[in-house]
């Protein structure tokens, strides 16, 4: 993977430009910003997890762009809907990419495990409704922020768009159709995983280059998956998402357990480092101790000489008068 500079190799352009055609055919298909693709493919090209989750959201603002567009020209779209949604989110997004800063490496990868556990048991279990409207109200468009909020934290410290927990939600809460709640999380995604994108490049988290190729490689594909989302039977969708999902959570297990294994070898040696060090240091007490006490014996055996010395002295005079 490139340096702070991003040089990059020819593999690593071609790797990247596949993982983003492969990115917006799911990000059209699923209406998710591609950010479960992204990351893996990050950190298996190098990058750390944290690193992999901030240069994601870069990837994914074009991504959810283009998606938008798609889905706006086919109507599936409720505007008021996405602006609630996008409200949380941008909030939201600010408080994940903060603590993104504070998580370990180890959290954040099984974090994002748990997150795709979670992701394969909803699609497994809904049944989206195609046919289905949200009806606006005050309590909805508080319960919509909310919802924001939620997904962008999530989308701050796993590198996704919030996609995968926001259609769900927004069917299964707020009786969304599956396409109008993919062109909701799609529109909310814009200005979510922008500010997010600004937020990582300044704390120097993010590689912009990288994230751009993946971006606009993926922009080719979204309106493909976008016409076969439309193809597909709900259940179907859901249920391929599902097992897309499951893929990625066999390799995303895989180098959790690597990172665990890596860290409590780390942990082992630095446990031990600490107990040489506190060794090394009870030595060096013991030795002070022990010269304190040889230097307390010699100043008595100087002062016993100097005494035996002045009196031997005052003699010799006595016996010169």
């Amino acid at each position: 993977m490139p340096s702070r500079s991003e040089q990059f190799s020819t593999r690593v352009v071609l790797s990247l430009v596949a993982a983003g055609l492969f990115v917006g055919l799911l990000s059209g298909l699923f209406g998710v910003g591609g950010g479960a693709v992204i990351v893996p493919a990050l950190v298996y090209l190098g990058l750390s997890q944290r690193e992999a989750a901030a240069t994601s959201l870069i990837a994914i603002f074009p991504t959810a762009l283009t998606g938008c567009v798609t889905y706006a020209t086919t109507g599936n779209i409720d505007w008021l809907a996405a602006g609630g949604l996008t409200v949380g989110l941008v909030a939201g997004v600010q408080i994940g990419t903060y603590f993104l800063t504070k998580f370990s490496e180890r959290f954040l990868r099984w974090a994002f495990v748990a997150f795709l556990v979670s992701i394969i048991v909803v699609q497994s279990v809904f049944v989206p409704n195609r046919g289905g409207s949200i009806r606006l109200s005050a309590l909805t468009a508080l319960g919509l922020v909310a919802l924001g909020v939620a997904c962008g934290f999530l989308s701050g410290i796993l590198g996704i768009g919030g996609g995968g927990a926001a259609i769900p939600a927004l069917c299964f809460i707020f009786g969304a159709s599956d396409l109008a709640a993919r062109g909701i999380s799609l529109v909310s995604m814009i200005p979510g995983t922008l500010s997010g994108a600004i937020a990582n490049l300044a704390r120097r988290q993010a590689y912009l280059k990288t994230g751009l190729i993946i971006g606009v490689s993926a922009v080719c594909t979204v309106p493909v998956g976008a016409k076969l989302a439309s193809l597909l039977s709900p259940r179907a969708d859901a249920l391929l998402f599902a097992a897309w999902q499951g893929v990625l959570l066999v390799r995303s297990v895989y180098v959790a357990r690597q990172a665990s294994s890596t860290d409590s070898k780390e942990d082992t040696r630095t446990r031990s480092h600490l107990e040489t060090d506190q060794k090394t240091r009870s030595h060096l007490r013991t030795d002070q101790k022990t010269k304190g006490k040889t230097d307390q014996k010699t100043r008595s055996h100087l002062r016993t000489d100097l005494k035996t010395k002045g009196k031997t002295d005052r003699k010799a005079k006595e016996s010169g008068r």
